[in-house]
């Protein structure tokens, strides 16, 4: 009985303090931009309670005494009181002020901040999820492009009026929806160290069918701000925890928050005075339990690329074991993208759940694909993605799909995306037939302007194989060219299949070339043909049968028959006995071998633009084994090695390096063609080319052996950078051995040896006049050691220096 009347009571006070708790909820928002505020200190008056707004900008407070009087608080926005109010959900509007982080005094003892940033350092493997353990999640991600007008204009009803009548419609149309809108869902497994498998499953654009956007909302920022650098969009940044950041960045202890038994510190940042670093300034929210991250929120230092982007991430402690972002959100402006009075800008979110922590995944589950997208991505139903958002689309999202699905299939959007993605693969579609975009005109030194037309067939008529040709003019050696080909696809999972080729054409004499390698055109490597002067005309019959091998190799096994014609005064003299000499130009040879491509530990990503390499922390390595019978005599076998090895890396506060070696091996007496022309780029007007000797003239030197060295080493904009003038320094050592057996064998012809070794030095001045994505700049090189000539200016090079920016 007394049990019985205790416990009525206690029910009667558990039933009186939950029907006197006071709870009040809300959104946050800029009162000129009406974009949410993240992370908002949000207060009850005179009591120890508060809680800060999550990324979306909303607070929930739950109290069980009442109280009438909240205060919002943040960086950079005047202070508020407001009175609680009855209304479901409180809409509050902060005012802006000109907040400015500036340059602290130095005052004798230890910034605060410093304690709490060593910590986070300290503490930021077991924190970072890609350091502490394996795991799972599903990410929902959905990005829009819209328009953000002028809140002054729209707020000014007598400006809006005296807009003309296509403005006033543009207004319009953003008010109502937006201009584009994707969404997305994906499933990633990692294991550390590098383990990484992300399968998107579901897709939806607005206006395509075509999933060739579904890695949009995906590959916006960095999943772990604990990395050294974080990547936003194509940049990358020295990230503010990073070892020896307090060096280099300017740390304030803002605010303190209070959780429970533990507290968030809020901690400003941004990089110091005369620092020029690569770097971003914002807002760290950091918790004493494991001093990791609860909340970031970052932006560059300085914009870069006219694009101003802006982060917000959010962290929980999932199974109360390990921290991990639970949200990521991504806000873009472009300075160049604007429509009469309407700013474009692009917003992104990317929710995780289902969040799994060491789940037990299996080495089988992670193959070396690191990204795919499920083929029936874009097929699945509204109820699919019902499960996973977050919130119901917005009026104005649902009205975005309705409207641009609508205008999508009116203009045959997806026709022209197909016809946009051909072009960026080379080509031109022209119904079941492809136009190969890279045989219509082309420069070098030896055919000067080369005139042409490629054509493919395409998928319209079998997706299993193609079939095509070209033909060329060279506009300087007044010659015709032409060839075919013939692929069959056997198996795309593995890249196999086996193409067959004729060719009537000419091939750089003294040269190396790796099956289907081909330089980015945003490398300055690409410029080395407008020096090669010397080439042979070629007649080409090849097969060629090529695969994946295992995770790591690409195969190609190859057979061809050339006949080759020297298209200058040169003879290779064969002793035929001692009283006879016979001097050729016509070289008849057949050649077997080997084309390898090998690249370790490298991740791929199946697109639907195709499969494409990730770059790993390894070198990517390529072999080429030639075994050939010369048929011109009958008699001379010769084995044919060459090798390339590329590897570029970040060095922290330095920038970054990259390294090319080059290798190559005859082992008979063979004609010039068949030799190494070691690479010279030195001309009376030149321009700074990678991985090259660029105080080497063409064909100044002729090896059978021969090895070279290039390293270069961007610093970026690090040694110098101003407001309107951010030119970006680079260095250059380039040195290279070789030998040559049979030297008297060959006729009509100058050259040197390399048996001392040649080396080189200089410097690489990009950027100095930047128009568009062009840049422009100056390089000069140096030739020292055994090679050395004996006036200055004859060692010396000074080059014009053009980058491309894509």
């Amino acid at each position: 009985m007394i049990c019985q009347f205790f416990a009525g009571i206690f029910f009667l006070i558990n039933s009186y303090t939950l029907f006197a708790q006071t709870q009040i909820k809300g959104r946050v928002f800029d009162k000129y931009t009406k974009e949410p505020l993240s992370f908002v200190t949000v207060a009850v008056k005179d009591a120890p309670i508060g809680m800060y707004t999550d990324v979306e900008g909303r607070f929930l407070i739950k109290s069980n005494t009442a109280f009438n009087t909240i205060i919002l608080s943040y960086i950079g926005y005047e202070k508020q009181e407001i009175q609680v109010s009855d209304k479901q959900e409180m809409i509050v509007y902060l005012v802006p002020t000109s907040y400015l982080l500036k340059e602290l005094v130095v005052l004798p003892g230890e910034n605060p901040a410093h304690r709490i940033i060593n910590k986070v350092i300290e503490n930021r493997k077991i924190n970072n999820p890609e350091k502490a353990c394996s795991f799972s999640y599903t990410s929902y991600n959905k990005l829009i492009f819209t328009g953000n007008t002028d809140s002054t204009l729209l707020n000014n009803p007598e400006k809006l009026a005296q807009l003309d009548s296509s403005s006033q419609k543009e207004i319009a149309f953003f008010e109502k929806q937006h201009l584009f809108l994707t969404e997305s869902v994906s499933e990633r497994k990692f294991m550390p160290p590098a383990k990484n498998y992300e399968k998107i499953i579901a897709n939806r654009v607005s206006g395509f069918t075509n999933p060739v956007f579904s890695l949009l909302g995906t590959q916006l920022q960095s999943f772990s701000f604990y990395n050294d650098y974080i990547s936003l969009l194509d940049y990358k940044y020295l990230s503010p925890i990073t070892p020896g950041s307090t060096s280099k960045y300017l740390f304030i202890l803002e605010d303190t928050l209070y959780d429970n038994n533990d507290s968030i510190f809020i901690i400003s940042f941004q990089p110091k005075k005369n620092k020029n670093i690569e770097g971003m300034k914002g807002l760290l929210y950091i918790h004493t339990d494991g001093y990791a991250l609860k909340n970031v929120m970052a932006e560059p230092f300085e914009r870069k690329g006219g694009i101003q982007i802006s982060i917000r991430q959010q962290y929980q402690k999932i199974d109360n074991t390990q921290w991990f972002p639970v949200q990521l959100n991504t806000s873009m402006n472009f300075d160049f993208l604007k429509v009469n009075n309407t700013n474009l800008v692009g917003m992104g979110w990317a929710y995780l759940t289902n969040i799994k922590i060491n789940p037990g995944i299996s080495k089988k589950e992670i193959k070396n694909v690191e990204l795919e997208v499920s083929s029936n991505a874009h097929k699945v139903e509204e109820s699919f993605w019902n499960q996973y958002r977050p919130d119901s689309l917005t009026e104005k999202e649902t009205k975005t799909y309705h409207v641009i699905d609508s205008i999508g299939k009116a203009e045959k959007l997806d026709l022209k995306l197909k016809t946009y993605t051909s072009l960026v693969n080379g080509q031109i579609p022209f119904g079941p037939l492809s136009i190969d975009i890279d045989k219509i005109i082309n420069y070098n030194g030896y055919e000067g302007t080369r005139l042409g037309m490629g054509i493919h067939t395409n998928e319209k008529i079998t997706q299993a194989a193609t079939l095509g040709g070209y033909v060329a003019y060279g506009i300087k050696d007044k010659e015709w060219k032409l060839g075919c080909d013939a692929s069959i696809f056997i198996a795309k999972s593995i890249d196999m299949n086996l193409r067959v080729s004729y060719q009537e054409d000419v091939v750089e004499s003294g040269g190396i070339s790796f099956y289907n390698f081909k330089i980015p055109l945003n490398s300055s490597e690409s410029y080395r043909i407008l020096f090669v002067n010397r080439m042979d005309r070629n007649i080409k019959t090849e097969a060629v049968y090529s695969f994946r091998f295992l995770r790591y190799w690409k195969i190609n096994l190859f057979a061809n028959e050339q006949y080759r014609e020297i298209t200058n005064a040169y003879f290779y003299d064969i002793h035929l006995n001692p009283d006879v000499n016979y001097l050729n130009y016509l070289y008849h040879f057949y050649e077997t071998g080997i084309d390898t491509r090998f690249a370790f530990k490298e991740k791929l990503a199946k697109t639907p633009l195709g499969i494409f390499p990730i770059p790993g922390k390894f070198p990517v390595i390529r072999v080429r084994y030639g075994y050939g019978l010369r048929n011109d005599l009958k008699t001379n076998y010769y084995q044919r090695i060459d090798l390339r090895a590329d590897k570029g890396f970040f060095i922290k506060n330095m920038g970054r390096s990259n390294f090319t070696f080059l290798a190559g091996y005859t082992n008979s007496n063979v004609p010039y063609t068949l030799l190494y022309n070691t690479r010279g780029t030195f001309e009376n007007f030149s321009v700074s080319t990678a991985n090259t000797f660029e105080t080497m003239h063409p064909n100044e030197f002729l090896s059978n052996r021969y090895a070279s060295l290039h390293y270069r080493h961007s610093f970026g904009s690090l040694l110098l950078k101003t407001k309107h003038f951010e030119p970006k320094f680079t260095s250059s050592i380039s040195a290279g051995w070789g030998t040559l057996t049979g030297t008297n064998n060959h006729k009509n012809i100058s050259f040197n040896t390399m048996e001392k070794g040649y080396y080189e030095g200089g410097i690489i001045i990009d950027n100095i006049l930047k128009i568009g994505f062009s840049g422009f700049g100056i390089s000069g090189f140096y030739r020292f050691g055994p090679y050395t000539k004996q006036k200055t200016a004859e060692n010396t090079a000074v080059k014009l220096s053009l980058t491309l920016s894509l």
